[in-house]
Order: C-alpha cells, then sequence, then structure tokens
C-alpha cells in the first residue's frame, strides 16, 4: 500500500502521506461525522474502545462548543426587557 501511495503521489504530485495517516483521517472523519465510537473501534480493530477514546481525544475538542450551540438553536430568543 505503501508503494502505490508513493506512485500515485508523484504522478499526481502531491505530497507523499503515509497509511498511518490514511487511518488517522478515516477515524477522525468518522467521529466527526457522527458514527459510533464502537463502530470506530471496530474499523480501528482497537482491543479495548479506552484505546479508541485516548487516541481521538483530541476530535472532540470543540464538542463542548458544539453542544452548546445546539442548545442554544433549539431555545427560544428571550425578549429584551
Amino acid at each position: 500500500m505503501s508503494k502505490l501511495i508513493t506512485t500515485i503521489s508523484s504522478k499526481i504530485d502531491v505530497p507523499k502521506i503515509r497509511v498511518h495517516d490514511l487511518r488517522h483521517s478515516h477515524a477522525t472523519f468518522l467521529i466527526r461525522n457522527k458514527v459510533n465510537i464502537r463502530v470506530v473501534q471496530s474499523r480501528m480493530r482497537h482491543k479495548d474502545i479506552q484505546t479508541t477514546l485516548n487516541t481521538y481525544a483530541h476530535v472532540w475538542d470543540t464538542a463542548d462548543k458544539e453542544v452548546t450551540d445546539m442548545i442554544n438553536e433549539m431555545c427560544p430568543k428571550r425578549a429584551q426587557s
């Protein structure tokens, strides 16, 4: 797979990336698109869910703001007095 990526990268003039980078990007994409973490764990073949959570914890850095924004969108605005 690595050799194939190198060959394709050089032909289309894009930076070479490692297979591991593709794997990480795939997991991050799944998490950002709200795929169940157990599915991500299975696809990454992590034996323990904690491995998945620890490895991709940085993906949830914006989660608190996203939840706050979601709640604010659901709540009606109060009239200013």
